[in-house]
């Protein structure tokens, strides 16, 4: 057992409290990617089954500091991260157990595209679209949002706010040096792999709000490309049926930290962090 009941939450608390099943929430409408999420102060694994199906054990003992209080540590999350689209159209309901034990039922629906490949059956991973929308007065009146398709999250993604000027002060066209960690990667029917961190050097070009970036990681593929925002940068490329989305806030010309994700046309999809320094 990962821990033991302090005699304070065993006489505060009964055993059904001290665990919470959040996401997918009761009611809710889900599509694209998704996490599957909770927290329980003492279990030796978790396992979900939708649909009353076969159980799958994911990940437990996240760092969750809202735990702390009533747990007494913080190690206490699970979380998994599905493909709705692997779940199919409709309504469904999942339950997460801790040790066989039920912790929590929620009842949940799922929309997808509605796309079927040549045979007709529906396809779990859409490859090949692009799309961009802008929605008016949101999130408030007088701003607007744009949207964009992002094929590794499987939805729409929020890429700028109307009245976020660039910062006409920074420039951040150069070489720069990447360390890119927490590199992992699931694929159907291997599930998920952790790669070892890289370092790697890549080129900025600046035009205005303009932004493309080409790296000596991907000799040969075209530049990823988008838009400087105020301090944020959103770049994305599709490049052989895999779509990369590139998040990068800059802390000063020659300092950025973000995040890459993408989704391939086999199924498979990934994130890694990234950190970079002007050369």
């Amino acid at each position: 057992m990962k821990k033991s009941l302090t005699l304070l939450a065993a006489l505060c608390f009964s055993q059904a409290t001290l665990a919470g099943f959040e996401t997918p929430i009761e009611g809710s409408t889900n599509s694209g990617l998704g996490l599957v999420r909770g927290w329980i102060c003492e279990a030796n694994q978790i396992t979900i089954s939708i649909d009353g199906g076969a159980s799958e054990a994911i990940a437990y003992g996240n760092v969750r500091e809202d735990t702390r209080q009533i747990c007494g540590d913080a190690d206490n999350g699970f979380e998994t991260l599905l493909n709705w689209n692997n779940v199919g159209e409709g309504e469904h309901t999942i339950t997460a157990y801790a040790d066989g034990t039920a912790i929590g039922t929620h009842s949940f629906s799922v929309v997808t595209l509605g796309l079927k490949d040549g045979i007709g059956n529906a396809i779990k991973f859409v490859t090949g679209l692009s799309k961009t929308h802008t929605v008016p007065n949101f999130p408030e009146t007088g701003r607007s949002s744009v949207l964009y398709w992002s094929q590794a999250d499987q939805n729409f993604i929020i890429e700028s706010v109307s009245n976020s000027t660039p910062n006409a002060d920074l420039n951040v066209s150069g070489d720069w040096a990447i360390l890119e960690t927490l590199d992992s990667e699931t694929c159907p029917g291997i599930g998920t792999e952790f790669y070892p961190s890289d370092v790697y050097l890549a080129t900025i070009v600046q035009s205005g709000s303009s932004l493309s970036m080409t790296d000596d990681d991907d000799a040969g593929e075209p530049p990823i490309t988008g838009s400087l925002s105020g301090n944020a940068a959103v770049l994305t490329s599709s490049y052989e049926g895999e779509e990369d989305i590139t998040e990068m806030t800059f802390s000063s010309p020659t300092i950025f930290s973000g995040t890459v994700r993408y989704g391939a046309a086999d199924g498979c999809y990934g994130s890694s962090t990234i950190v970079g320094v002007k050369q």
